[in-house]
């Protein structure tokens, strides 16, 4: 079974129904897909299948997550969706003391898969972190953003 049927309903979950909030950058968002993303998808319409669909084509398989350890592809999976593709492979590169380029190939994936885990995902967490308190929209989203990373951790860990 891919990963990815794993990591789904956690990222479902975090990301939700439909928001509209006028602060939030990426417009009116739904399961995660943002209309600054898919400025010609009628996001208000969107189904959760069509969804699932576009995210595992756009993010799941775009940062070849199934070639990495679990729960860490899930983790990896939710700060693309959140953050955009490729932000999360850089925090993640980052974390390794690799070139950080966003671009999840083989020096990643082996890089990933001979580090200690449960470090690697404390070490890509804290990257995280501080990513998003560096975001001129903290103070208005910082908490939301650290309850679903650290919620999708957690429910990781669980499944």
């Amino acid at each position: 079974m891919s990963d990815f049927l794993r990591a789904w309903p956690i990222t479902f979950g975090i990301e939700g129904g439909l928001v509209n909030n006028s602060n939030d950058p990426g417009g009116v968002t739904k399961y995660g897909i943002t209309k600054r993303y898919y400025p010609n998808l009628d996001i208000p319409n969107l189904t959760e299948a069509d969804a699932q669909a576009i995210l595992q084509r756009d993010v799941w398989d775009t940062a070849r997550c199934d070639e990495l350890p679990w729960p860490l592809n899930s983790l990896l999976f939710e700060a693309d969706v959140n953050c955009g593709v490729g932000t999360g492979g850089r925090l993640l590169q980052g974390a390794l003391h690799i070139t950080a380029d966003g671009v999840i190939g083989a020096i990643t994936i082996r890089a990933a898969s001979s580090a200690n885990l449960p470090d690697l995902v404390a070490r890509f967490q804290a990257k995280l972190g501080v990513r998003y308190a560096s975001l001129p929209d903290a103070a208005t989203f910082l908490e939301g953003w650290l309850y679903r990373e650290f919620l999708g951790e957690y429910q990781s860990l669980q499944s």
